[in-house]
């Protein structure tokens, strides 16, 4: 269980299947993040929160660029999951879709 994450600036290219991958946090920050796929690494999901075993609050995500190849699968961009997750303390603002090919 992650505490008082604070990620800025961070690139994640060409990963298959998910780019972030959280089962648990409390007061996460992402600022200005950019995650990229193409139709040889597909991703699926770019950013998930799994809450089934432990919470997941206070996400502010803020800034993001989503780009995919039109040959890659449909790509979910943010995903938040399970039992403890507080819906109300996850913002995610500011996001940019982009088809680079």
């Amino acid at each position: 269980l992650a505490n008082n994450v604070d990620i800025r600036g961070w690139v994640s290219e060409n990963t298959v299947g998910r780019g972030i991958y959280c089962t648990g946090v409390t007061n996460l920050r992402m600022r200005n993040f950019q995650v990229y796929n193409n139709d040889t690494y597909k991703g699926t999901t770019q950013v998930e929160f799994e809450a089934a075993n432990y919470v997941v609050r206070q996400v502010d995500i803020d800034g993001v660029v989503i780009r995919a190849t039109s040959g890659n699968n449909p790509i979910t961009a943010f995903k938040l999951s399970g039992a403890n997750a507080d819906l109300r303390s996850c913002l995610v603002r500011n996001v940019s879709w982009d088809n680079f090919d």
